[in-house]
């Protein structure tokens, strides 16, 4: 458990130039003894103590108990009250201080949860489904749901006693707590068909890129053979040895029971993994499945096609994938499965939630931000508000029938922040200020708000950085409300301006279907028939090239639109450039796309442009 923790805390400082700013369990203004000062100055011990708060809430723990651990904490790392900041070795009381707070974790949440949070009664728990040794795979059962009950993230049988057995645990996670995962061999001698000849399994750790350490499970039909391995190991795959397991996140853990020995396969995160499976091992050939624990149902309810949370799933993924394949709200795919899991556990284990990195506060913050860099940002984020309210009623809905908490509008807040929170990356800073002007300007704010604000804008082109763009120009961001348009054509913005692959404000207004702003920019003189490029960058993919005005207005706008377009020249037969840059699709084509229009609007459209100027 305690590598798993740590293999998490080392993939979230390498997804974020510096993990984001976090807050403990206590406010950090008053914090005045060493051990409190610590903790708030490091983002990764506030987190863990925010961890901890949580666990310990939800399990119940008495507060006199909680406040006798941080005296042995605070003895153990060897702080006290009179000692100065200044001259204490830091690196060394941070590093005891992780690993107090990570053994004081695993111990309180294998707690079963009896607090205030704890539910009336569960919609589900893990249920038996292969039982091909009755004593065993029912105590592995019971293990199991005594786990999903605690208040730990994750739903393991290793860590607990199986009721009704004499078991043993010949490898379980930790055996390597304490070693160096990735350079890992150790070996077991162990009789597995009882005719005394003693076999070997032997646990080998192995680093495999971002993914950490992993782990198999070899065995050999003698010492002599394991030595001849151990020999070689640096040279010999793992075909030499006898693969009982193939590789996994996750140890595996090994259990003797009555001279059978058994492998405990659980996979790496519950609730994305098959069930979890136990197989007898024989001493040659493969391992037999006897045991099967299903941890998550096939179907549990209509949760998360309910209004609101299948919704807000979506605006997620938008928002994620929203600033291209490496901008800043963009999850890397550990962060992925992690916001996955974190759904499930939302749905079948909310007390067990955990606490991400990210803050609410941070969330927000970047991402108003980011909305203020364009109009589809502005519109993902205005979107992805309109859509919590009703997320948040129906997961308190589902926690007050489901599990009958007393506090479910408490629990489902604490739930949604975590879900949304742990679907982004940031970098260590805290999120700049939205830029007042873009703001303004996508809200449609009064003339008399953004007049002031033009003084010191640049109305021109956008920055560049390579093939990027930071953001579309001003007038662009007023598209869609044509008093800013008309304020920023006097001002002297562009009317020609272009973003990072060409595209016009002509063609956002076309797009945006905006008949009055089209006329705006005709009458200043907006090129017609202007053509988009290609661009293929970090953030922007474009692959289709040569698109005018009148190739977004037949695909996005009404007829007036269109019409105005074609009596200011557009080119009906314009053809746009596939993905190897020939000629491709004209208006027409597009045409068909278009949702907008009547059955008597589109034949209209079509006469249009059909028509030679």
């Amino acid at each position: 458990m305690l590598r798993r923790w740590a293999f998490l805390c080392t993939c979230l400082s390498l997804c974020s130039t510096e993990a984001s700013a976090e807050t403990p369990s206590f406010d950090c203004t008053k914090a005045s003894t060493i051990d409190e000062q610590l903790i708030c100055a490091d983002p990764h011990l506030a987190a863990l103590d925010a961890q901890l708060a949580d666990a310990v809430r939800v399990v119940g723990v008495p507060l006199t108990r909680q406040r006798q651990w941080v005296s042995e904490r605070n003895r153990t790392c060897r702080l006290s009250r009179n000692m100065d900041l200044a001259t204490l070795d830091r690196t060394v009381a941070t590093n005891c201080l992780y690993r107090a707070y990570e053994l004081r974790l695993d111990e309180v949440r294998a707690i079963p949860v009896n607090g205030g949070d704890a539910p009336k009664y569960f919609p589900y728990l893990p249920r038996l489904t292969q039982d091909g040794a009755p004593d065993v795979c029912r105590a592995m059962e019971a293990a199991q749901q005594e786990s999903f009950k605690s208040s730990s993230p994750k739903v393991s049988a290793i860590d607990r006693s199986w009721p009704g057995l004499g078991m043993k645990w010949v490898i379980s996670p930790a055996t390597v707590s304490e070693r160096d995962g990735g350079n890992l061999l150790v070996p077991y001698s162990v009789d597995l068909d009882a005719d005394g000849k003693r076999e070997i399994l032997a646990l080998r750790g192995q680093t495999h890129s971002w993914r950490g350490d992993v782990f198999s499970l070899l065995r050999f039909p003698s010492e002599a053979a394991f030595k001849g391995f151990e020999a070689q190991m640096d040279k010999a795959s793992p075909k030499k040895g006898e693969s009982v397991l193939s590789e996994d996140w996750q140890i595996p853990g090994v259990l003797a029971v009555n001279g059978q020995y058994y492998v405990l396969d659980e996979g790496a995160v519950w609730e994305d993994t098959p069930p979890a499976t136990l197989y007898r091992i024989p001493a040659t050939g493969k391992p037999e499945a006897v045991c099967t624990v299903e941890r998550r149902p096939d179907e549990t309810t209509d949760w998360e096609n309910r209004a609101g949370m299948s919704t807000l799933f979506a605006d997620l993924a938008s928002l994620v994938g929203g600033s291209g394949a490496c901008g800043t709200l963009n999850a890397p795919t550990r962060l992925a499965i992690e916001a996955g899991r974190m759904r499930t556990q939302a749905l079948l284990r909310p007390w067990a939630t955990d606490r991400s990195y990210n803050s609410r506060r941070d969330v927000d913050a970047w991402l108003a931000k980011w909305a203020s860099e364009g109009l589809r940002n502005w519109d993902l984020h205005h979107r992805f508000l309109a859509h919590e309210p009703p997320a948040l009623h129906s997961l308190s809905e589902w926690y007050g029938k489901a599990f009958g908490m007393t506090e479910p509008a408490q629990e489902a807040r604490r739930v949604l922040d975590q879900m949304i929170s742990g679907h982004f990356s940031f970098p260590g800073s805290r999120a700049p200020s939205p830029s007042p002007l873009a703001t303004a300007l996508l809200k449609g704010a009064p003339a008399s708000e953004v007049t002031p604000l033009l003084k010191t804008a640049a109305l021109g082109q956008p920055e560049f950085f390579g093939a990027e763009v930071s953001e579309e120009a001003p007038l662009v961001l007023a598209i869609r409300h044509p008093h800013l348009v008309r304020l920023l054509l006097d001002a002297g913005a562009p009317v020609n301006a272009v973003n990072s692959f060409g595209k016009t404000p002509l063609m956002y207004a076309a797009q945006a279907d905006n008949a009055e702003v089209v006329r705006l920019l005709l009458a200043a003189g907006a090129t017609v028939n202007a053509r988009t490029r290609r661009a293929l960058s970090c953030t922007v993919q474009v692959t289709r090239g040569d698109r005018t005005a009148l190739h977004y207005a037949a695909e996005n706008a009404g007829l007036e639109v269109m019409r105005l377009l074609v009596k200011a020249g557009a080119e009906t037969g314009a053809r746009d450039a596939d993905n190897d840059g020939n000629p491709s699709q004209t208006p027409l084509d597009y045409l068909a796309r278009n949702t907008k229009l009547s059955a008597d609007n589109r034949q209209r459209a079509a006469k249009l442009l059909r028509s030679v100027p």
